[in-house]
């Protein structure tokens, strides 16, 4: 799934609707060394700045070309 226009890397603990599905941001996922053995070169520091975010599935459902993503919790973070 791609999604434009929004910094996920910033909302990692919310909770997002997108279409009929509930996703909770996890974190990053930059680029691993799995890709770097199959191609034989080191390609994680070509691809450091763009990996995306992993999510968990809390609510499953038909996602569509289009959909709002709409973030409907954020984490409470302590204040130090």
């Amino acid at each position: 799934m791609v999604v434009s226009s929004l910094d996920l890397n910033a909302l990692h603990g919310a909770v997002l609707a997108i279409g009929g599905a509930k996703l909770r941001i996890l974190g990053g996922c930059p680029p691993c060394g799995y890709l770097s053995r199959l191609l034989g070169v080191d390609a994680r520091l070509g691809l450091q700045h763009i990996g995306d975010v992993r999510a968990a599935i809390i609510e499953g459902g038909w996602l569509n070309v289009g959909d709002a993503v709409d973030v409907i919790d954020l984490p409470a973070w302590p204040h130090g």
